[in-house]
């Protein structure tokens, strides 16, 4: 899905969004990492990147302009500092 929109973003329809959830899921760490760095070079194709994701290499390897980080306790949300 995610070579499929970078492809399109090109040939259909242009779009300034690009939506993640969860892109390294099933990825070893190293492989995440790659991601990370690619989606960095890749982002300035897009005006808005949303990335969600829990894992701590992906999130540590982008560049962000802003974090939310949202804490889940006892089945209830909250919003936890943020850049």
């Amino acid at each position: 899905g995610i070579i499929a929109a970078l492809a399109f973003r090109d040939v259909l329809v242009p779009h300034n969004i690009l939506v993640l959830d969860e892109p390294t899921e099933g990825l070893d760490p190293a492989n995440a990492e790659a991601f990370a760095r690619g989606m960095n070079e890749v982002a300035g194709r897009f005006r808005h990147v949303l990335v969600i994701s829990h894992n701590e290499r992906l999130l540590g390897e982008l560049a962000p302009d802003h974090r939310i980080i949202v804490v889940k306790e006892n089945g209830v949300s909250r919003i936890e500092g943020g850049q």
